[in-house]
Parts: structure tokens; C-alpha cells; sequence
């Protein structure tokens, strides 16, 4: 009965552990600041507006429709009908 509050105990404990030690850390990096916070609107502001030429838009769209080519190539059945069939003709008959 002792043993469920020692492992309660040992778990608590280990939750406290820093989970990523430090110690590859040089004293220079050790002392410096904690990096600056900045508002995600102000990261946005300087990102430049997106430029889709005509050429990049079509190559774009033929990719597109490679992919969706390619997705319906792999939901179509792998076994066909007529395979199939003999598979289970061949199941059936082994149940005799």
C-alpha cells in the first residue's frame, strides 16, 4: 500500500524537472536577454504582397490538376472485378 503514494510521489516529482537542460549552453548565451516579443501584425506588414503572373497561375493550375489526376489514379480499385471473382471462387471452394 506504501508503493502507490511513493510512485505518486516520484511522478510529481519528475513533472517539476526541467524537461530540456541547459547544459550546452555557453555563459554568453546563459546571460543574454530574453528575446524581444513583437506583435504577428507587424511580422505580416513586412511581408511582401504575393505576385501571381499569368505564367505562374497556369503552372499552378496544370500541377493542380496533375494532383487531382493522381488522386483519382489511387482511389480507383486495385484488384479488378474479374480477379476478384476468382479470388473468392477460389475462397469458396477451399471451405469444402
Amino acid at each position: 500500500m506504501r508503493l502507490a503514494p511513493a510512485l505518486l510521489s516520484l511522478a510529481l516529482l519528475a513533472a517539476c524537472a526541467d524537461p530540456y537542460p541547459r547544459a550546452d549552453l555557453s555563459a554568453v548565451d546563459k546571460a543574454a536577454p530574453y528575446p524581444e516579443l513583437i506583435p504577428a501584425e507587424a511580422v505580416r506588414a513586412r511581408v511582401p504582397e504575393a505576385r501571381a503572373t499569368p505564367e505562374t497561375q497556369s503552372a499552378l493550375d496544370a500541377r493542380a490538376e496533375r494532383l487531382r489526376a493522381r488522386a483519382a489514379a489511387l482511389r480507383r480499385p486495385v484488384i479488378d472485378d474479374a480477379a476478384r471473382e476468382r479470388m473468392q471462387d477460389d475462397m469458396d471452394g477451399m471451405d469444402g
